[in-house]
């Protein structure tokens, strides 16, 4: 654990908003038509202009279902990618991301899996870029930040993968796979002090048993003169 980082796998849209995924909802824009010229003035109770107001109601609600039908919405199109993924079509999938992202810039799950698509073939610097491309347009994400400080572990840049440790920790203080992969970097920097406030962080808020992390503590709190 202590030499290592994983990323977060992304998971299949599940039609739920959370951290990693969300929902978007069409908000229809209230419509009121008023109508006037050549001698007419419909009052507000007429019953022509409450009639007229219904049809282009009804109007502008069928142009926007069939908008929406013509346009797959992101939500689906991310679903389809995420299938073509599991199915092995990586091609295929990054196809549509490609296009999720042109659709909706600001979309993070299609940059999550894009990046660990590039992560899983090992082309590490193309990962790093689409991440660093989500932090620049995308909705602030500490999954984005998380994954892209485990890029910079693998490189070997452990000062910038704190610093995106430390990023994804300000957006979300309970993802404790940060203080581990935070303190894994700190260590590397040779911070043994912060890395063992780190890993004691991390045992503190993970259910989980790690046996590896625990010894680990313990050698650095002799080393650090905190113990005998």
């Amino acid at each position: 654990m202590a030499g290592r980082s994983a990323i977060l796998s992304p998971r299949r849209f599940s039609g739920r908003a959370d951290e990693n995924y969300f929902e978007f909802m069409w908000i229809p824009i209230p419509i009121d038509i008023k109508m006037g010229g050549k001698g007419i003035d419909m009052k507000r109770n007429d019953p022509r202009r409450l009639t007229l107001r219904k049809a282009a109601a009804l109007t502008a609600l069928s142009l926007l279902l069939l908008v929406l039908a013509a346009c797959p919405t992101v939500n689906g199109m991310y679903g389809e990618a995420y299938s073509l993924y599991v199915n092995r079509d990586e091609s295929g999938a990054l196809s549509l991301l490609d296009k999720i992202i042109e659709k909706d810039g600001s979309y993070v799950p299609a940059y999550v899996l894009k990046a660990a698509i590039y992560e899983t073939r090992g082309d590490w610097n193309a990962s790093e870029e689409i991440l660093a491309a989500a932090q620049k347009t995308a909705t602030p994400s500490s999954v984005v930040c998380f994954n892209l400080g485990n890029i910079l572990f693998k490189k070997g840049e452990f000062r910038k993968a704190a610093d995106e440790y430390t990023r994804a920790l300000e957006l979300d203080p309970a993802l404790e796979a940060a203080y581990v992969n935070r303190a894994n970097a700190r260590l590397g920097l040779g911070e043994r002090e912060a890395a063992l406030k780190d890993y004691e962080t991390f045992l503190g808020l993970t259910k989980k048993d790690y046996p590896n992390v625990k010894a680990l503590v313990k050698l650095l709190r002799r080393e650090l003169g905190k113990e005998p």
